[in-house]
């Protein structure tokens, strides 16, 4: 789901919502529950130049696994320039 906010001098703003929930072995409780949440900000079309720049979060957790794992948590600024 990218629900998108254009504005008139030609940025716009892009909202990013994902959740995955795989579970490898159907025969076991084993889950692993993803969410990535994130913010896109399109700077205004240069020429043919695009550039954008998001903010996201990923985390995800490893529920009823044998061997305990830590839950993952992270936050990155990804960086495009388009030409």
């Amino acid at each position: 789901m990218k629900p998108k906010k254009p504005y008139s001098n030609g940025s716009s703003v892009e909202l990013l919502f994902r959740y995955d929930h795989l579970n490898p072995d159907t025969s076991t409780d084993e889950a692993r529950p993803r969410t990535i949440v994130g913010l896109a900000y399109w700077f205004p079309h240069s020429g043919n130049l695009q550039t954008t720049l998001m903010l996201d979060y990923d985390g995800q957790t490893f529920n009823n696994f044998p061997t305990a794992q830590p839950s993952q948590k992270k936050f990155v600024i990804h960086g495009q320039v388009i030409f």
